[in-house]
């Protein structure tokens, strides 16, 4: 090795163990009880999860203060790139334009996206190609796919959202949707679609209860069995994204505990898929 090297190498050597040890001897600093304020902001689908996760969290670490906000997965990237969060919540994969190397990424859940459609409605089953007809703005009316007479009303997310990301993509629509309105949270996609009988939408399996009926794709069911067998086509990764080598002692303890047996019961009460740590 020449002179050069050695002393490239050398620099290389030292500084990674100062980063290394700039982690340890902060963590060796904590208290017994951790404290502080942990932020999380992005993905409105991931609320009820996080809000599930916070609650028992700050249980067991009762001088931490856990708040979930945002209205779309995309805040996430420049919120924890700003400092103004530390854990930013995505329901899609980052983008190119949002600098993925600047995040460590964990995927914390598989989620469906769900079709659903108003009490009233008769239709039980939709193709994919009959789903993107609808949204795409080809398909006008319920009785075209066996319904009865009545103008389609098209209802999706905004722009921002990562559900409306994944489900474009799923449905071969990207950028092609045409929708009646567009809302910010599927909680409200779903009381619109609960209050016009005419209303179509997507909301997260998260979000399905009885107030509206949930629509088969290709005649397959929106059940976990059925996303983990790949029947189900419309599905996506709930992901947490910090700081690329944060020493945060919060962030820690929070990642630890979602990919623990406590957190993934959670996950699965949530009526979501939790992922193994080692595949995440």
């Amino acid at each position: 090795m020449n002179k050069n090297m050695f002393v490239v190498v050398t620099f290389f050597v030292i500084s990674i163990t100062m980063i290394f040890s700039g982690c340890v001897k902060k963590n060796i600093e904590l208290n017994s009880v951790l404290s502080g304020n942990l932020q999380m902001v992005g993905s409105s689908s991931m609320q009820e999860v996080c809000d599930k996760l916070a609650n028992d969290f700050m249980k067991k670490y009762p001088k931490i203060d856990v708040v979930k906000s945002g209205t779309g997965s995309g805040e996430a990237p420049r919120v924890v790139k700003d400092g103004v969060a530390q854990i930013g919540d995505i329901s899609r994969e980052l983008t190119e334009e949002e600098n993925p190397e600047y995040f460590d990424k964990y995927n914390i859940a598989i989620d469906g996206i769900a079709i659903c459609v108003n009490k009233e409605n008769g239709v039980k089953n939709l193709s994919i190609n009959q789903i993107s007809e609808i949204f795409a703005g080809k398909i006008q009316n319920w009785n075209e796919v066996g319904g009865r007479d009545g103008l389609i009303t098209v209802v999706g997310r905004d722009a921002a959202s990562g559900t409306r990301t994944d489900f474009e993509k799923n449905i071969n629509t990207k950028n092609n949707c045409q929708y009646s309105v567009e809302l910010d949270s599927s909680g409200k996609v779903k009381e619109k679609v609960k209050s016009d009988p005419n209303a179509i939408g997507y909301i997260s399996f998260s979000g399905m209860d009885d107030f509206v009926n949930v629509i088969n794709v290709d005649g397959v069911k929106p059940t976990d069995e059925n996303i983990l067998n790949g029947s189900y086509k419309l599905s996506r990764f709930f992901i947490q994204i910090v700081k690329k080598q944060t020493c945060d002692e919060l962030v820690k303890a929070w990642i630890d505990y979602v990919y623990s047996d406590e957190g993934r019961e959670l996950i699965k009460k949530a009526k979501l898929i939790p992922i193994s740590r080692e595949f995440s």
